[in-house]
């Protein structure tokens, strides 16, 4: 039926412009959606050993006292919570942990 002032049989149209919002939010979900697919087929990087993480730990507490050791290159654990700890720069100390929950950092005597 025609509204009222327009001729018989006449009906409202407009033309419309640009892309219809369905098709647009269609290209929306799928680009979404390929990038996660994307994201998930990237494997994360492996967690780091517990020597990695024992090695960046003695690197960070000798940090504090003894800068010019740079990072640590070999240790070893002697006893719980007392380890031997060689540096980049060549000097080695031993690092404990006293019954007060001090950390002693000394310098190493091989004898």
């Amino acid at each position: 039926m025609s509204p009222p002032g327009r001729p018989k049989g006449e009906y409202r149209s407009a033309q419309h412009e640009g892309t219809p919002v369905r098709r647009r939010a269609g290209l929306y979900c799928g680009l979404g959606l390929s990038i996660c697919l994307l994201a998930a087929c990237q494997t994360p990087p492996p967690p780091p050993t517990h020597g990695q993480i024992v090695r960046d730990q003695l690197t960070q507490i000798l940090a504090t006292q003894h800068p010019a050791c740079g990072a640590v290159r070999l240790y070893s654990r002697r006893d719980r919570l007392d380890y031997r700890v060689e540096c980049a720069s060549g000097q080695a100390y031993r690092l404990r942990v006293s019954g007060d929950g001090r950390v002693l950092i000394t310098p190493y005597d091989d004898h």
